[in-house]
């Protein structure tokens, strides 16, 4: 999938503006505050429905104006079809349209427009808390995967309902034995979601090995879920992880009515990352941990072409200010290789390299794209 052209009508810092994209290489350069980021969100959003940076839609839409609107012409993969995607919306509703056709939610297009995103904030998957972790594989399952997520708010909507049980049974408002429907309940809906991370896990972990190996110089990168079930929780299937899953529900039944909540399941679980044996969140470098979360992001990338038939476009905002200018190469020598449409952005880039010339610059300043010969 490719954007050939972009145009954005009162989104973010855009009064209007009408770009014309590279098939490969789009390099965003401007100062800070100049409206790079927005134009990578715009992207974002037309994938998504909703921004990376916006707790509500109302923040995309340009101060003082009542709506955002934004039309793309898509490429799809293996195709000379050109098609029109329009996202329009006042922060209360949202209208889709697709080659004419309109459509209530994102998740019913046929041809969607799928995009891997790198940002700063994403160094948080290593260096945050546990949820930032999970909130990765719970977004990158979703993506490639509408059963999984339906199954995440089943879970989460069971959950609440047995944390609300456990406070009944601790105030003495209700017996425990109560509590068997809902760990049976739970136990069902949680192993699939855990059995799920782990299947995608074994297919991600492989390629981001193979890519830190190349953008590094040097092996030694991997991946590990760390499953409140227990150490030994590897590659068990569904069926299996229900029944480890429920006996230590059953198990733990004092300990969670005592604090009237959960204390184990996918909800509680991690991740943890590693480089030459050495966890990369207590012990690796900004820059380390910067390549390790590229690597992640380039090995999703083919996941998502392998599990949608269709390669994601990539959005990597800010992503050279802390490569050296050999891993930077490295990156974008990776990026061509790969056929995939790239937009990145930075306040300066060094346009002495080869790699560039099939590609476009822009010089993005107060909310105007401005294409550099």
């Amino acid at each position: 999938m490719a954007v050939q052209r972009l145009w954005l009508a009162q989104f973010r810092n855009y009064q209007q503006a009408d770009v014309t994209f590279a098939p490969i290489l789009n390099l965003l350069i401007g100062a800070n505050g100049q409206g790079k980021t927005n134009l990578i969100e715009s992207l974002y959003t037309l994938s998504t429905g909703h921004g990376f940076r916006a707790a509500k839609d109302k923040e995309l839409i340009l101060h003082g104006a009542q709506a955002a609107r934004l039309k793309a012409l898509i490429q799809p993969d293996n195709s000379a079809r050109r098609l029109p995607l329009q996202l329009a919306f006042n922060g209360h509703a949202k209208r889709w349209q697709l080659n004419g056709v309109a459509y209530r939610q994102l998740q019913d297009m046929p041809d969607r427009l799928l995009a891997v995103l790198f940002t700063p904030d994403d160094l948080a998957i290593i260096k945050g808390s546990p949820e930032e972790r999970r909130r990765f594989l719970d977004r990158e399952l979703g993506l490639i995967s509408p059963a999984y997520d339906l199954e995440r708010r089943t879970y989460r909507r069971l959950l609440a309902q047995r944390n609300e049980l456990l406070k009944d049974v601790r105030a003495r408002r209700a017996p425990a034995d109560h509590l068997s429907v809902w760990d049976r309940k739970l136990a069902h809906s949680g192993a699939y979601l855990v059995a799920e991370r782990l299947a995608f896990l074994r297919r991600l972990v492989p390629r981001a090995r193979q890519v830190h190996e190349y953008m590094a110089q040097q092996s030694g990168f991997n991946l590990t879920y760390q499953s409140s079930l227990g150490a030994g929780i590897k590659n068990e299937g569904a069926a299996d992880l229900e029944e480890v899953f429920l006996q230590a529900l059953t198990d733990r039944q004092k300990e969670d009515i005592q604090a009237g909540s959960t204390g184990l399941g996918p909800h509680r679980d991690d991740l943890v990352f590693y480089a030459h044996q050495e966890e990369l969140r207590a012990f690796g470098s900004q820059g380390q941990q910067r390549t390790a979360i590229l690597a992640l992001k380039l090995a999703e990338v083919a996941v998502i072409t392998d599990s949608c038939g269709s390669r994601p476009i990539l959005l990597l905002d800010d992503v050279l200010s802390e490569l050296d200018p050999s891993r930077q190469r490295l990156l974008l020598e990776s990026v061509i290789s790969r056929g995939l449409q790239t937009f990145i952005s930075s306040t300066h880039l060094d346009l002495r390299y080869d790699l560039f010339k099939n590609g476009k610059v822009f010089s993005i300043k107060e909310g105007k794209i401005i294409p550099k010969q």
